[in-house]
């Protein structure tokens, strides 16, 4: 599978289009996980006693706060990290201006956005 996206620096007018690539399911894995994560209640944790990365003793509640900062750390994060090992990505650099005329009509506010962020740049 593939999937397209760009980047692109108001400021300095510059872009880059990156294209990733790996098997269906290393997509569709990453995004049930993040998905996962927008919807996770912000449950308090426990002071339930455990020993930090350091071996130093704490709480659940103090070290990690609440249950998606815990689901976060210990499932998100590491499932990300496999996927983006499992992807190829290919960058792409090109003028800002070519950026936005290959993706402008399918995100025009994005860029309507992002070029008033660069002239407010460019005042100060």
């Amino acid at each position: 599978m593939k999937n397209w996206s760009y980047g692109i620096n108001s400021l300095y007018k510059t872009g880059h289009v990156f294209l990733e690539e790996a098997p269906w399911y290393v997509f569709a894995i990453a995004r049930a996980v993040e998905w996962t994560c927008d919807h996770m209640p912000a449950i308090p944790l426990p002071d339930r006693a455990i020993k930090d990365d350091d071996g130093e003793e704490t709480t659940l509640k103090d070290y990690y706060g609440e249950l998606n900062h815990l689901w976060h750390a210990k499932v998100h994060d590491p499932v990300f990290q496999w996927a983006e090992k499992q992807k190829r990505m290919t960058t792409i650099e090109m003028s800002y201006e070519k950026v936005k005329e290959l993706f402008y009509k399918s995100d025009s506010k994005f860029f309507d956005d992002h070029e008033k962020i660069g002239e407010e740049s460019e005042e100060e």
